[in-house]
């Protein structure tokens, strides 16, 4: 189905209500900017977040139109079913030698433009079919000054992203995948690892060369997040540690604020909020290191039963 028909459908509106109303789409977002990880200078994220009703119609015309025709690389490991970041950092965990490396400014640096060209290009919209080209542009993407871009809120951004990055993905992958190197991408973030010395000084100059060859989206390197590391030093993978015995794991420091917000749990000493918070960290570190999710359960039983679900935990 066209997105014309979808958006007939959901909405019951003639032609020229259909105009103002994608008229309107770039505009009904609700901006707010969030505290971000690290130590940055500017350390807020701005988040846009859809009305309501463009959310809706964003999910449904992503469902029947997006998502069964373009592909998304199996080297993409974020937004995706059954996959976490723990099964980004696994892939990397046997490895010796570390790199990572992070696009700037991400998803507002993919614009609509990219979306059209890469439907056109992949025969799944015809570059006459002016009103559907419209349609994604508006329903999908936000103002950002003069252009359209992908906003950080909606739910349907996460999977174009992945879907606008298969031909970068795919492109990588084969050449890590010629000199044993893994792999993978988190979103934004780019890891590779190898057992093989010094070889991965040589894909910063690779990714740089990938990126002016794609046709779209025309994206940049972060280069003050490019690291390289080994088992002499302390490895993360998109928060996760890396240990040298390859394993992954949560690392001491996040163990002991752990072990901590637990115990202040037990005592009735967090609000609803932060024991909210706690539940879904307790979610994450389950699987991460299921086995110092065990030693919690010992120690703390009774406020531990009342953070997990039943499923975490057995009394056989």
């Amino acid at each position: 189905m066209r997105p014309e028909n979808i958006l007939r459908q959901n909405l019951f509106i003639s032609g020229n209500e259909l105009d103002r109303y994608l008229s309107s789409c770039p505009r009904r977002y609700k901006h707010y900017k969030i505290e971000k990880r690290g130590g940055e200078k500017d350390n807020r994220r701005s988040i846009s977040q859809p009305t309501p009703e463009l959310k809706a119609l964003q999910r449904t015309l992503l469902d029947e139109f997006l998502v069964e025709r373009l592909p998304v690389h199996q080297a993409a490991m974020a937004y995706k079913k059954n996959t976490s970041i723990a099964d980004n950092a696994k892939i990397h965990a046997r490895n010796s030698y570390l790199l990572k490396m992070d696009f700037e400014n991400f998803f507002p640096s993919i614009k609509s433009s990219d979306l059209c060209a890469l439907l056109i290009d992949s025969g799944n919209v015809n570059k006459d079919d002016h009103l559907d080209l419209r349609i994604i542009s508006r329903v999908f993407f936000m103002h950002n000054g003069p252009e359209l871009v992908l906003s950080i809120g909606a739910p349907s951004s996460p999977f174009i992203s992945n879907a606008m990055l298969f031909n970068f993905d795919k492109i990588v992958a084969e050449h890590c995948g010629n000199l044993h190197i893994s792999y993978s991408r988190y979103s934004d973030d780019l890891t590779f690892s190898t057992t093989v010395k010094d070889i991965l000084f040589d894909i910063p100059a690779f990714i740089q060369k990938t990126l002016k060859s794609i046709k779209y989206p025309k994206l940049a390197i972060n280069e003050k997040k490019t690291v390289f590391s080994s088992k002499a030093h302390n490895r993360h993978v998109t928060g996760v540690t890396l240990s040298n015995t390859g394993e992954i794991s949560l690392g001491r420091s996040k163990k002991r604020s752990l072990r901590t917000q637990v115990y202040l749990f037990s005592k009735d000493q967090l609000s609803l909020k932060e024991a909210a918070a706690l539940r879904g960290y307790i979610a994450f570190s389950n699987s991460v290191e299921p086995k110092f999710l065990e030693s919690l359960l010992k120690k703390y039983p009774k406020a531990m039963r009342a953070l997990v679900p039943a499923t975490l935990y057995s009394d056989d």
